[in-house]
């Protein structure tokens, strides 16, 4: 990627951060100030800007929430507090935001944890953008008008698909809400999509997967799951065994943030899953010859040059 020249713009990258903050000083040609963390004996976080700000007018801090989701979100609301003190020019690049998936009230007495989180990064800062890469849904950038959506899934798309130029697979989406993933990858790749149907008990958490009525439709060919989080893996195992008892030659999973709770791992790759394309936004790396790490950086870097030169 050709580098931009953001001098003007100083970077601090947050203990959650993926490594984004030294890929963009590379790229952008812009200082990166370091911050010093430590866990008190009681648990309690404490950081520090170790170096002085310069003349910068404008500031990224870099931050993914995963794993130890709420030390991460108090990790952001501490430098903002911190940067109070400065007359810059605020931006906040959230990787992965905790929280995103719970965007509405679906049983009465539950708060929604997705505006508690923007909300207080919002109400009492200078914080100008949020850009949150590929959130749960649109909630919070509908809601709020300085949070930005990256769309890490035409990223990863658009990547993966200069790959396989002669390769047409069948996109696939675990439930209703990732339809749109899965039409923009359906577009990239020039080819059909298929939306499996989920129910979850909302006092249990039991999940029930419906395939579509034409999932004959994969017989012999390749398929590609796409959705936003892998965690527990259990939605993405069950369409993908679904897909492989429908006879699907191929069955791939393309997701942006790859959490890999508990056995998640195991129990995806047991349900016949070839490979996983996993974005690098969370700190969280596994080896395993059945998963492959898209870096993002460059791309995303791109992105916010473009919104912030």
């Amino acid at each position: 990627m050709e580098k931009k020249d953001l001098r003007d713009l100083g970077i601090i990258s947050l203990p959650g951060d993926p490594g984004y903050g030294s890929r963009f000083k590379e790229l952008f040609n812009s200082r990166l100030y370091s911050v010093h963390q430590r866990i008190f004996p009681d648990g309690e976080t404490y950081i520090r800007l170790t170096d002085e700000l310069q003349d910068e007018k404008k500031l990224l801090i870099i931050q993914s929430m995963f794993p130890e989701q709420d030390r991460r979100f108090f990790e952001i609301l501490q430098i903002l507090d911190i940067l109070d003190n400065y007359d810059k020019d605020i931006y906040l690049l959230i990787l992965y935001m905790a929280y995103a998936r719970q965007d509405k009230v679906f049983l009465r007495g539950e708060p929604v944890s997705a505006r508690v989180v923007i909300r207080h990064i919002t109400q009492n800062s200078k914080v100008k953008k949020i850009y949150v890469a590929e959130p749960h849904s649109d909630y919070v950038s509908k809601e709020f008008d300085r949070v930005h959506a990256i769309n890490l899934i035409r990223i990863m798309g658009e990547t993966l698909r200069e790959k396989w130029i002669s390769r047409r697979p069948i996109i696939v989406s675990p439930d209703q809400g990732g339809a749109e993933r899965a039409k923009t990858l359906s577009e990239i790749f020039d080819t059909e999509y298929l939306i499996f149907r989920k129910y979850r008990d909302r006092y249990t958490g039991s999940i029930k997967t419906e395939a579509p009525e034409n999932i004959d439709f994969v017989r012999g060919k390749e398929t590609i799951i796409v959705d936003d989080i892998l965690s527990t893996g259990g939605t993405i195992a069950e369409v993908a065994s679904i897909l492989r008892r429908s006879g699907s030659e191929k069955i791939y999973v393309l997701c942006a943030h790859c959490l890999f709770v508990s056995d998640a791992l195991n129990k995806v790759l047991s349900s016949g899953i070839d490979k996983i394309f996993c974005g690098n936004t969370v700190k969280k790396f596994i080896e395993d010859p059945h998963i492959e790490y898209m870096d993002l950086s460059s791309r995303v870097g791109l992105y916010l040059a473009e919104r912030l030169l």
